[in-house]
């Protein structure tokens, strides 16, 4: 159980420090959209709430612009990290699949944040959790 629990930590621990790289691209895809519906309402809307809408466009402009400075720029890097967190999690995965099928692994209950993390690795699209799911549902 210990070498189970060690990598569970550092798979985690790893997939946690490559800090969110496709976070500018969520971003662009929230701030991008205010903008361009701000701009297409601008005709629509009455003088009152021009000032308050041209605020909006501003701001929601700077940040597009900004934003997408930022995805240009670092979008090949965004896209090799991505794939590294990608294998990471695949790694892990069978790193514990093997781990769950020796003959000598023990199996003991697991605190929230490891179950957590199992979910997660789970959600993945190859994913074949026949020796993890039966461990997320084990009692405390």
């Amino acid at each position: 159980m210990r070498s189970f629990s060690a990598a569970l930590r550092i798979g985690r621990e790893q997939v946690l420090a490559r800090d969110n790289p496709g976070l500018t691209r969520l971003l662009l895809s929230v701030v991008a959209p205010v903008f361009i519906g701000c701009l297409v309402a601008w005709p629509f809307v009455n003088e009152t709430v021009h000032k308050l809408l041209l605020k909006v466009v501003l701001g929601s402009g700077l940040g597009t612009v900004a934003l997408t400075f930022g995805v240009l720029k670092t979008y090949r890097v965004t896209n090799i990290e991505l794939a590294e967190e990608k294998e990471l999690r695949k790694i892990t995965l069978q790193a514990l699949q093997t781990i769950a099928a020796s003959e000598a692994f023990k199996v003991k209950p697991l605190d929230s944040t490891q179950k957590s993390f199992i979910r997660d690795l789970l959600r993945t699209k190859d994913a074949d959790g026949t020796l993890l799911r039966p461990l997320l549902e084990l009692e405390s």
